[in-house]
């Protein structure tokens, strides 16, 4: 989920260069996933479609961007107080919100984490303590929505594209390989020690529970962008969507863009929804998020004029 330990500012450019050659590579992933879908759809339809967007839908689903921050915040609390650190919700919330924007608008889609990671770990002294933190509080979202994904993905096996059910395999599998990992095993096998010692606790039903909430609202996101084109919510539509999440988890594009809009141009049309329509669903959904992460422009803001 991350590459390492960060010991420095994650947003700085190393001396070899490295990062700005993962950023191009990662807005080119984007760029050409973005135009693969565009080019393989009538635009005129897909346009006609965002101009008539319905308002009051749409705002809704931007809303649900401080409710998810405000969820994630208190789960990012909880998490850090099973791993023995501090993390009053005051700072939670707005460390979460800015790294929710930089995760929008930098390549990668989780620069934004490294921000809070590397903030945490110097607020604590322990930064790989405040790695795992962030890392478990996003993996229990995560692995429930592996799990989800798992059972629709069978469900829909027979209408799937070519390669969706493999690629939904290999992520679960993934999942699942870091949750069960032996302690001792190098890399990996000291974050799954603290996942299981967060997670598999009595009283971490509560993280569970927001973890549920959490990726309701995400799919609550996607079907109000649906309404807000005045498209049709079946059942089986509705079915699909946890997949554009899914697709959006993988840290290959920048803020989930042609990762998804490639997903629903792929999936959705076989679950009754044309792919202009599919399409448009997706780009109003990428920037309802968006909008709804702007609020984390304040956090820097307030944070000059505190210290100036």
């Amino acid at each position: 989920m991350w590459p390492g330990h960060p010991t420095k500012d994650p947003l700085a450019t190393d001396s070899a260069g490295g990062k700005p050659l993962q950023a191009l590579a990662t807005v080119a992933v984007t760029g050409g996933l973005v135009a693969w879908a565009l080019y393989s759809v009538d635009r005129a339809q897909v346009a006609a479609l965002l101009v008539e967007i319905e308002w009051p839908w749409f705002l809704a689903a931007v809303l649900l961007g401080p409710i998810q921050v405000a969820l994630s915040a208190w789960r990012w609390h909880r998490v850090s107080e099973r791993l023995e650190l501090p993390l009053p919700l005051s700072v939670a919330f707005p460390e979460l919100y800015f790294a929710t924007l930089i995760n929008q608008v930098l390549p990668s889609g989780v620069a934004g984490d490294g921000v809070r990671v590397f903030r945490h770990g110097r607020r604590t002294e322990s930064m790989r303590q405040a790695l795992h933190a962030a890392m478990v509080e996003r993996f229990s979202g995560h692995l429930l929505l592996c799990g989800l994904c798992s059972v629709l993905a069978l469900s829909l096996w027979a209408v799937a594209p070519v390669g969706m059910l493999p690629a939904v395999a290999v992520i679960t599998g993934g999942a699942l390989v870091a949750w069960v990992a032996p302690a001792k095993l190098p890399g990996i096998g000291p974050f799954a020690q603290d996942a299981r010692h967060a997670l598999l606790r009595r009283d971490s039903l509560g993280v569970w529970g927001v973890s549920a909430l959490v990726l309701a609202t995400f799919v609550g996101g996607l079907a109000l962008c649906v309404l807000a084109l005045g498209l049709p919510l079946s059942m089986g539509l509705l079915s699909g969507l946890p997949l554009l999440l899914l697709a959006m988890s993988v840290p290959l594009s920048l803020g989930g863009w042609g990762l998804r809009e490639v997903t629903a141009t792929l999936l959705l049309p076989s679950l009754g929804l044309p792919e202009e329509a599919a399409l448009a669903v997706s780009i109003t959904y990428g920037l309802s998020v968006l909008v709804g992460a702007l609020p984390g422009l304040l956090v820097p803001l307030l944070r000059l004029r505190e210290t100036g």
